[in-house]
């Protein structure tokens, strides 16, 4: 019998259900080792795209906007309506960032009833000694949760010189939001390498963002990495506001580091502190177009709604 904060993690979301594309994950089998090569000949992340000097039409620009598994599925049946372990030319690939080759990897596992889940956190094998803000796939296989990045094809294996298999990510090499908040605390990191490296959007108000994002996925609800609401909205724009924050993103990140990581402790922080709730409308600081963000309301979602207004400092 299947634990049933486990089992939480066996059906789909709004976000990781396939729609009238299920039949498609057929062709996706549920064998670890082979789904990052499987995930990653589907997509082509628009960074590397520009590090590599290959051309990304706009509309594969503008996939990473796109929040559920079906309309990525639908971008990517309109361009090349075969099954999906069939090769595909770069045109005819989405322009997925991490958070959608990982969730794209969490409806396959699913679909074929293996139990996963979509965490944020770190890389710190993508550049050396940087924390950079990343999104991989946990799969319950052999009574744990093990780690695959789903990126990782073996292209990137060895352009990044990567010396782990992608499917057994260590935790050492991918930190989850809540160790990396607590590592921030202890003093463990040079917040100004932790973030987004491409662009050098750093600090520990970064970190802090991510615990909440993390929270929200394991709780059910899957989002964009540049999401952010209430409280975590307000480190955005307000980051010299940490403090006021602080002592809540301890609680949560102590409550859902290591195996307190449960479907369970995820909602129950959701509902203790209000001022990161379930959301249902987020700001989406995307950087297409101008203004470069809109509120976003987001697929229905269980807990409890979000407060209008964060905690008083």
């Amino acid at each position: 019998m299947t634990d049933p904060d486990v089992a939480a993690y066996l059906e789909h979301t709004p976000v990781s259900d396939p729609g009238p594309h299920a039949a498609l994950l057929d062709r996706i089998e549920p064998d670890i080792r082979a789904l990052p090569a499987r995930i990653a000949a589907l997509m082509i992340h628009p960074a590397v795209a520009a590090m590599r000097s290959l051309p990304l039409t706009p509309e594969q620009n503008r996939d990473r906007q796109r929040r559920t598994v079906s309309s990525l599925l639908d971008n990517l049946m309109a361009r090349d309506g075969g099954p999906l372990d069939r090769p595909r030319a770069l045109p005819d690939k989405l322009g997925g960032v991490c958070r959608d080759h990982a969730m794209l990897g969490v409806a396959a596992l699913r679909h074929h009833g293996v139990p996963a889940r979509m965490r944020g956190g770190f890389s710190r094998y993508f550049e050396p000694d940087f924390w950079d803000d990343h999104w991989v796939v946990e799969v319950w296989r052999e009574g744990a949760w093990r780690l695959v990045d789903t990126q990782l094809g073996p292209e990137a294996v060895a352009s990044s010189r990567i010396g782990f298999d992608p499917w057994d990510v260590p935790r050492d090499a991918f930190v989850t939001s809540p160790e990396a908040w607590l590592a921030v605390r202890r003093g463990e990191v040079d917040t100004g390498r932790l973030g987004v490296g491409r662009i050098r959007l750093t600090g520990a108000w970064f970190a802090g963002a991510s615990v909440v994002r993390d929270a929200a996925a394991l709780a059910g609800v899957e989002l964009l990495p540049w999401d952010y609401w209430a409280g975590a909205d307000d480190l955005t724009n307000r980051r010299d506001r940490l403090a006021v924050y602080a002592g809540d993103l301890d609680a949560i990140a102590g409550r859902l580091a290591g195996d307190g990581a449960t479907f369970a402790n995820a909602r129950a922080v959701l509902v203790d502190h209000e001022w990161i709730g379930v959301p249902r409308t987020v700001t989406s600081y995307h950087g297409i177009g101008e203004p470069g963000f809109e509120e976003v309301r987001l697929p229905a979602a269980p807990g409890p709604a979000r407060p209008e207004a964060p905690p008083a400092s």
